[in-house]
């Protein structure tokens, strides 16, 4: 009490106070208030605080002195054991590690709180991993499987055998994308699309401006790449 007395009076103590109204306080030679869980504010007061995990503060309320709130702390979580040098460097660290998550949080508020939140919300968690399913690229079908389901050289021509929809291929649920992006549910649809592109391409490089282009080489090309019809 002597100590809360004349720190009220003089601002601050003289020499940091290791025992007050009967507790231990938690000494912290690091901290610039001399205490654990004991910040200064702008205003000159004190807010006293304690973690509540995942990066969160519990406040204990705004005090006049360092002394009073570290009082404070001392009652919310219990008076400073009496340890030994280095259980009180281990015990130091471990608030330093506090420390640099809050300013980390500080600083992206909004990505800690949503760190927080995947933590502890099981759906939170669940958007989290769909986000990150979703960056990953789909599954696709090499050279080989795609020539073989569709027909040879349509890999080569820029056809695609991909996931229909993400963990689709587990499933066996695969979609048949043409060099267009055009997407069929079926080989033989895929197949059946291309000899459709193919004879309306002929039938384009037909047309007099176009007579005797390369065109007409091209599209002869995938018709006979894909008849007959499998």
């Amino acid at each position: 009490e002597a100590a809360v007395a004349y720190a009220r009076a003089v601002g601050e103590a003289p020499a940091l106070a290791t025992e007050a109204e009967g507790l231990r306080l938690h000494v912290l030679t690091s901290s610039a208030t001399g205490y654990k869980g004991v910040r200064k504010q702008a205003s000159g007061r004190f807010r006293a605080e304690h973690s509540a995990g995942h990066g969160k503060q519990n406040s204990l309320g705004i005090f006049d002195t360092a002394v009073e709130a570290a009082v404070a702390y001392a009652r919310a979580v219990g008076e400073a054991p009496v340890l030994a040098e280095a259980e009180e460097q281990a015990a130091e660290a471990e608030w330093l590690a506090e420390a640099e998550a809050e300013a980390a949080e500080a600083e992206d508020p909004q990505a800690a709180e949503a760190e927080a939140a995947g933590a502890e919300d099981p759906q939170a968690a669940a958007a989290v991993a769909v986000e990150e399913a979703l960056m990953e690229p789909p599954v696709e079908r090499d050279r080989a499987t795609t020539d073989n389901k569709l027909w040879m050289g349509s890999f080569d021509r820029g056809w695609r055998i991909r996931e229909r929809y993400r963990g689709s291929a587990k499933s066996g649920h695969w979609s048949y994308v043409s060099p267009t992006g055009d997407a069929f549910s079926s080989a033989a649809e895929a197949i059946e699309g291309a000899a459709a592109a193919a004879a309306a391409a002929m039938a384009a490089a037909e047309a007099p401006q176009m007579e005797g282009s390369a065109a007409i080489a091209a599209a002869g090309a995938v018709m006979a790449e894909v008849s007959p019809l499998p």
